[in-house]
């Protein structure tokens, strides 16, 4: 037997035994499956200037195109649908007559008579779409999805009376291990329109991962465009429920995806690669089921014109992502989760950032690296947060970050959060502290960040305590915390404009160790007193030390109290004190001013504090 006979008949051998063993299957699941093969056609199409008679099937659309083949297609027309009251929900119907071009019957009558409306129509995809799913037997099987735009409505959104069931759901998810490719541009366009359920409006959820689910391996979106449908970009109306009578407001059932929970297993992998989510009036993903595993894996992804938040409570990686014109990045509830999150190199515009609650003392960290927010509200908001880490990002024209603030969901305080390396540039203050209680806030460390055209560094009315700022420089001025209650703060080595005090109307200045560790004296009143605030000496570090300095023409009296009592040392202009705050001493830059005052020293601080890491 010749080489070649021997190689052959090699092959033929390992061959059957594979096929013998099942490791390659002969049957049609090594093959993708097209959803054009099931009857899937991408050629949904936007209608204007339609009008509709009441209690009629007939339809004109002057701008239309209808042919023959167009009977048996789907129709959405808004504010056609049953009278609500205060206006029309939508009309879906199928088009049952095709007379013209411009003229169509459909199978539902209309419950208005209207002009100028507006409107989708196209191949009904739901039956193809779902029956391409259920066609997925294999522990990872692919769906093709050829360019074109798919018209996916759940059925029971098509009544003449109204609706008796719910239509939260339109494909149902029941298993792991399915990708979904789109080839060039697929869009799949969901239930823009309402309709009344239980005097609520309601649209319908794209995809719908449904527990029990079975087969746990990833389920994967790549290349492909989710349109919730609305024709509209941003409408920011957050009144809910919606309305039953105008079908306006932040509807909780319109996703691109939505976990549902139910008994039996779940996934733990949920992947988007290079994919558009766009037009949803819901969170537009939202995991209600509160699955402690299930984690998102997001990579080149833009989310955009939406009316509430882009992601809401999946644990995740997040990389390159854009997030625009949409009410929130996210609101993430940390408090069933079991895995690390991350948000790396992703850009956020025209929205607010990250709304973290539901923490809990070390529950799994949140890293936030690299990111850019700009011409937004906060980048950052907990109420309440644990383990977190905001480093290197850049914060432009937006608000910074806000601990403690409204809507608290918890049970623990803020804690353990570490703000470094940032720019902030904008901002009216890079750190805010709020809240108070249950929502108060300890272990903050913000240090090496740079913070330009603020009014300050920080600012806040809250409960808090080792509260660690140091290493940070700007063109800013102070870190405002005269008003938090009961905190342990240290400010050192911050080198910013500092607190300025004396302008054209105060006689009389106080500085306090709450503005930070510099101080300045401004032209103002030629007449004027500054003053050391001494009213607040639990509050005051060992070892802290204020630098003032006068900028200003005149030469100004500083005393070593708030009411101006005891020997005040002159602070000529252009001269600079640095002051003790422990024992009272003082070292001046001049030798003729070198006269030392004492003020009470300050009590030691509480001995129970976590160290500076």
């Amino acid at each position: 037997m010749n080489l070649k006979s021997a190689l052959t008949q090699l092959f033929r051998t390992v061959l059957a035994g594979t096929l013998m063993f099942g490791w390659i299957s002969a049957g049609r699941a090594q093959v993708p499956l097209n959803v054009t093969n099931f009857g899937a056609i991408g050629d949904l199409l936007t209608l204007n200037g339609i009008s509709v008679v009441s209690n009629s099937t007939a339809i004109l659309c002057p701008n239309a195109n209808f042919v023959a083949t167009d009977v048996g297609k789907l129709i959405e027309v808004f504010n056609a649908g049953i009278w609500r009251g205060v206006s029309n929900e939508t009309l879906f119907a199928y088009i049952s007559t095709v007379s013209s071009s411009s003229n169509i019957t459909v199978s539902i009558p209309s419950g208005a008579t209207a002009i100028n409306l507006t409107g989708l129509y196209g191949t009904d995809c739901y039956p193809a779409f779902t029956n391409a799913i259920a066609s997925c037997t294999d522990p990872m099987d692919t769906i093709i999805i050829p360019a074109g735009n798919y018209f996916l409505i759940p059925p029971n959104a098509l009544s003449v009376t109204g609706h008796d069931n719910s239509i939260n759901y339109t494909l149902n998810l029941q298993r792991g291990g399915i990708t979904f490719v789109g080839q060039g541009t697929a869009i799949l366009t969901g239930m823009g329109g309402w309709v009344n359920y239980n005097n609520q409006g309601q649209r319908s959820s794209l995809f719908a991962m449904r527990a029990p689910m079975s087969n746990n391996y990833p389920l994967v979106f790549t290349n492909l465009i989710f349109d919730g449908g609305c024709l509209v970009g941003n409408i920011q109306n957050l009144s809910w429920p919606v309305s039953g009578s105008t079908g306006w407001g932040w509807d909780g059932t319109h996703h691109w995806m939505v976990t549902v929970a139910g008994t039996g297993g779940t996934i733990d992998s949920l992947v988007m690669q290079n994919c558009t989510i766009q037009h949803w009036r819901g969170e537009m993903m939202e995991d209600t089921a509160g699955s402690p595993n299930l984690f998102l894996t997001a990579t080149n992804c833009l989310f955009c014109d939406g009316d509430a938040s882009c992601i809401n409570n999946f644990a995740h990686n997040l990389t390159g992502c854009t997030f625009s014109n949409a009410m929130e990045v996210e609101e993430y509830y940390r408090t069933y989760k079991t895995n690390i999150s991350y948000m790396v190199n992703c850009y956020c515009t025209g929205l607010r950032g990250i709304a973290l609650n539901g923490g809990f003392y070390g529950n799994p960290a949140y890293y936030i690296i690299g990111n850019n927010f700009t011409n937004g509200d906060y980048a950052l908001l907990t109420t309440p947060a644990s383990e977190v880490y905001f480093l290197s990002n850049s914060v432009g024209d937006s608000q910074g970050i806000a601990l403690g603030v409204a809507g608290y969901q918890g049970s623990t305080i803020n804690s353990n959060i570490t703000m470094a390396f940032n720019t902030f540039n904008g901002a009216q203050y890079a750190l805010s502290i709020f809240g108070n209680g249950n929502n108060s806030s300890a272990n903050i460390k913000f240090f090496s960040n740079q913070v330009n055209n603020a009014w300050g560094i920080g600012n806040g009315y809250g409960y808090s305590t080792n509260v660690f700022v140091f290493n940070n420089v700007g063109n800013c001025g102070r870190f405002d915390e005269a008003s938090f209650q009961g905190q342990y703060f240290l400010d050192v080595s911050n080198q910013y404009t500092g607190e300025g005090l004396g302008d054209a109307f105060t006689l009389v200045n106080i500085f306090t160790y709450a503005h930070g560790s510099l101080g300045q004296m401004r032209n103002g009143i030629a007449t004027a007193k500054f003053g050391l605030d001494d009213t607040q000496p639990s509050k005051i570090p060992a070892g802290a030390m204020m630098v003032i300095s006068n900028a200003s023409p005149n030469t100004y009296p500083l005393y070593p109290t708030a009411n101006l009592s005891g020997s005040p040392v002159t602070m000529s202009s252009g001269q600079t004190a640095t002051f003790y705050w422990n024992n009272g001493s003082w070292t001046i830059n001049s030798s003729s001013n070198s006269s030392t005052i004492t003020v009470p020293p300050a009590p030691a601080p509480p001995t129970n504090l976590h160290p500076l890491n």
